[in-house]
């Protein structure tokens, strides 16, 4: 009881069992004597305990029993077992308390009142983000003129990478230009462009657009991921011309800029068809006649 002294019932259980303790006695025959109560933790408990779902698989825990058939001996050993969650619900069936009623199995709240569902909280719905204007009222007229031909550029080349991807590459070509035109010091709309020209398998442009891309974005900053982006395009589009050279150098110089794997593992492959091809050239004949009639003419020219 030192754990719980403010559960009234718990006392007036206890005192209930130690008066039937201390009550009157059985004579030798057999007989209870008028008055005389029951033991609470008699065999009626246990028809209690195997009729609750809850509390039934308490009679086949050994520790459990061992203890019950203790208090049956001798009930004033109560307060010594109370530590027990166990001992705890069984005494609460003893005093008349049904076992289902407590849906709290602490040890601390024998008498809680039946937990209320938990609701739960629909989610908030996130309001679009607005975007605040820029204050733009400290700035000179060029100042100001400049940041809103930037704020403009974004928005052709938003409008571009629309077109680029419903493969409008005109439209798409034209919303870049206007958008270089605005803001000529960003170099991924050059890149953005130099895209476009790529996928339409027009690679002399797309190599042109790819170098000034490289050369705004030196010239201004540029991150070096994107101007390695742009040597990596570059290279691409002479794969595609079948100048494995120059492809090979565009890889050299983007990763000058920026290491990544997946443009080392192109040049890689690069040169191992540079290789084989230069392998098979050597084989052909009329490719070695072709060299050795260039090999003659430097001889003539004295260039040895």
């Amino acid at each position: 009881m030192a754990k719980f002294p403010s559960d009234a019932a718990l006392q007036k259980g206890l005192e209930q069992v130690k008066r039937d303790k201390d009550g009157p006695t059985r004579p030798s025959g057999g007989m209870r004597m008028p008055g005389m109560q029951q033991n609470p933790f008699g065999d009626q408990l246990i028809q209690r305990i195997m009729l609750n779902p809850k509390t039934r698989p308490y009679l086949n825990d050994k520790d459990f029993m061992a203890k019950l058939k203790l208090l049956q001996q001798d009930p004033n050993m109560l307060p010594q077992l109370l530590s027990d969650p166990k001992m705890m619900e069984v005494l609460g069936m003893a005093l008349g308390r049904d076992g289902d009623d407590d849906d709290d199995d602490s040890p601390s709240a024998p008498t809680a009142k039946k937990a209320e569902p938990v609701k739960k909280e629909e989610p908030k719905k996130e309001e679009p983000k607005v975007e605040e204007e820029e204050d733009l009222s400290q700035l000179t007229p060029a100042e100001r003129k400049k940041k809103e031909d930037q704020k403009a550029a974004v928005q052709c080349k938003q409008k571009g990478n629309e077109l680029y991807k419903s493969k409008k590459f005109d439209e798409a070509q034209a919303a870049y230009d206007e958008a270089i035109e605005l803001d000529p010091t960003n170099m991924t709309f050059v890149n953005n462009k130099a895209a476009v020209y790529f996928t339409a398998k027009k690679y002399d442009e797309c190599i042109e657009a790819c170098l000034k891309a490289v050369e705004v974005g030196k010239a201004n900053r540029a991150p070096f991921e994107e101007r390695a982006k742009a040597y990596t395009r570059c290279a691409k589009a002479y794969q595609k011309k079948g100048d494995l050279d120059k492809a090979i150098e565009m890889c050299k110089e983007s990763l000058l800029e920026n290491y990544d794997k997946p443009t080392e593992r192109m040049m890689k492959n690069m040169e191992l068809e540079k290789k084989k091809a230069d392998a098979e050239a050597y084989h052909d004949d009329d490719k070695a006649e072709e060299a050795k009639q260039r090999g003659n003419e430097h001889f003539r020219n004295k260039e040895w």
